[in-house]
């Protein structure tokens, strides 16, 4: 999906204009609806990442005090 992305991207920058459309709109609310999948788990995965990352360095800060 990556790759495509930065295919679309790219034929975007050259052409100036999207050069694929989908027009099966089923097709077009699933895509977009994926994407917004990916974004949300990617977004989560951050959060929780973020949440670790801070609790260790807590965790190191308490054990140098004592």
């Amino acid at each position: 999906m990556a790759v495509a992305w930065c295919v679309q991207l790219t034929l975007i920058a050259v052409h100036g204009r999207i050069c694929f459309e989908e027009t099966n709109d089923a097709i077009l609310y699933g895509e977009i609806a994926g994407v917004a999948l990916i974004a949300v788990f990617a977004l989560a995965v951050f959060v929780v990442q973020y949440r670790r990352l801070t609790e260790k360095r807590a965790s190191d800060e308490r054990q140098h005090r004592t």
